[in-house]
């Protein structure tokens, strides 16, 4: 069974990232995660930014943005599905399955 993001170890994995990836790539994340942490506030007319939000708020914010007109708000969700996907498939439980 493939686990669930919150099971996997998350800071190994961004210790790991931060050693081998570019500088450049490193950038681009940190830019992603700052972005998509702070975007509720005016696309949802929430004070909270994204770690405060309940698990539904997160998924409709995160749905909104996917479905966004904007490009570049799309990428950034994109971008956070991509690294949790590697986040996720360096666990063991999730390449043997």
């Amino acid at each position: 069974m493939i686990p669930a993001l919150e099971e996997v170890d998350l800071a190994g994995f961004w210790g790991r990232f931060g050693e081998a990836a570019p500088p450049f790539l490193r950038l681009g994340l940190r830019s992603s995660v700052w972005a998509l942490t702070w975007l509720p506030v005016p696309l949802m007319a929430t004070p909270r930014p994204f770690p405060r939000l309940s698990p539904d708020e997160r998924e409709s914010f995160l749905q909104k943005a996917h479905r966004s007109r904007s490009y570049v708000l799309r990428q950034l969700v994109t971008t956070l599905k991509v690294t949790a996907c590697f986040a996720c498939m360096e666990d063991p439980r999730c390449r043997s399955v």
